[in-house]
Formats: C-alpha cells, sequence, structure tokens
C-alpha cells in the first residue's frame, strides 16, 4: 500500500472548492482517504519542508473529485478499513 497528497475538489452551494488529502493506493488503485483535510506538519523545519515539497507534488496531479471518490468507495466493500490503520502501515 502507498499514499499521496492529492488536491480534491468539492461542491457547495457557494460553488466549488479544492482542498488537499492524503489518499491511499493498493496496486495503483484508490483505496481510501483521510476524512480530514491534511496541512503541512513537521518536528523541525526540514521535515516541515520535506512535507511541503510532498504536497506541493499533488499539483503535478489530476485533480480528483470528491463526489467520484464517494461513489467509489461505496461501491467497494473493501473499504472498510481504519484510517489510523492506514496512516500508520504507510508511514512505516
Amino acid at each position: 500500500m502507498t499514499w499521496n497528497y492529492r488536491i480534491v475538489s468539492e461542491k457547495a452551494p457557494e460553488g466549488e472548492f479544492l482542498q488537499l488529502y492524503e489518499v491511499y493506493y493498493d496496486d495503483g488503485k484508490i483505496i481510501g482517504m483521510l476524512e480530514k483535510p491534511s496541512t503541512p506538519y513537521g518536528e523541525s523545519l526540514d521535515e516541515l519542508q520535506v512535507d511541503m515539497n510532498h504536497m506541493m507534488e499533488a499539483f503535478q496531479k489530476p485533480v480528483l473529485s470528491m463526489e467520484d471518490l464517494e461513489n467509489a468507495f461505496k461501491r467497494q466493500q473493501s473499504v472498510a478499513w481504519r484510517l489510523e490503520e492506514l496512516q500508520n502501515e504507510a508511514r512505516s
């Protein structure tokens, strides 16, 4: 399993907005994402810079649609994963 940051668009009554999420993959297929948008994190300036660089890579990838992701997750019965487990597994 792997993960990366992706830009996700979402529709709201006021219009469309974009946010950055951690998205998880298995064999190249999206299997899940964190419920809340991501914010940069680091325990040092260097770690924060590395995280920001990973976030910037999302701008080189196509924008994902929240509606499409939610529909795909509903169709995948195997998406009964826990967010904390995914985070820990991907980062170890």
